[in-house]
């Protein structure tokens, strides 16, 4: 996958459902983004009510008062920063290539609680063959991110 440039509308059938702030809600100065339904659509919000439309389209974030960015994994599981500010809502780069050749696992994007270190979590599942729309986890696998490396 050749790094690149996206507006979030070409994002949204690869952004997984999430909801994240920007910093601790209880300082009072933060931000806060929703991926959501019914078309992975995205909203955020300040603390101080300035709120984007929806864009039709998770995280460890940074933040001042009138900016934020979010990183966000997609089915690919390339990493991406999303810069969110008063004039616009945009991926501005890709932070990690593709890491497995497969699509369509489970990942989610993490951070570590004690170095604050980005880790991806894999979770394989599957399937009831007397019901397939149930799934079972069958192993979870953590891979630690070197963002420094890229």
């Amino acid at each position: 996958m050749i790094p690149a440039i996206y507006q979030l509308d070409e994002l949204h059938n690869f952004i997984y459902m999430k909801a994240m702030t920007s910093s601790d809600p209880a300082t009072g100065d933060f931000t806060i983004m929703l991926i959501h339904n019914p078309y992975m659509q995205l909203d955020h919000q300040t603390s101080n009510g300035i709120r984007s439309p929806s864009t039709t389209t998770s995280a460890s974030p940074t933040a001042s008062s009138m900016t934020a960015s979010f990183y966000t994994i997609t089915y690919h599981r390339v990493v991406h920063l999303i810069d969110i500010n008063p004039d616009s809502s945009y991926v501005t780069g890709v932070i990690v290539q593709e890491t497995l050749p497969m699509m369509y696992l489970i990942v989610y994007l993490a951070r570590s609680p004690n170095h604050g270190d980005f880790i991806q979590i894999f979770r394989f599942t599957s399937s009831l063959e007397t019901d397939q729309t149930v799934t079972r986890t069958t192993e979870i696998s953590v891979l630690m991110l070197d963002l420094d490396d890229n």
